[in-house]
């Protein structure tokens, strides 16, 4: 159907997943609510194709249209970091 637009969702800081994932395991870390297997702790196993290219991934997507079309106020949370620490703050009772 022609009336359907795609967009790209993405807030206003593209990382590379790795960045992403790392900022996410210091919040974690900090508030002490790391799983009791760790990164560090299966760094001993093989990695498979999938793990291996998105541990590597180097895709930015524009949300300029996005946020024209859709949420022409702006995000609430503009970039990961913003967005990660409010799901935290959100959840973090609960995780405990």
């Amino acid at each position: 159907d022609s009336s359907w637009r795609r967009y790209n969702l993405a807030d206003d800081n593209p990382a590379p997943r790795s960045e992403v994932m790392a900022f996410g395991h210091e919040l974690l870390d900090a508030s002490n609510l790391l799983p009791s297997q760790t990164p560090q702790m299966l760094s001993g196993r093989r990695l498979s194709e999938r793990e291996k290219r998105r541990r590597t991934d180097r895709k930015r997507v524009d949300n300029k249209l996005m946020k024209e079309c859709l949420l022409p106020n702006g995000l609430l949370y503009p970039t990961y970091r913003e967005g990660l620490k409010a799901v935290l703050d959100i959840n973090k009772d609960k995780w405990r």
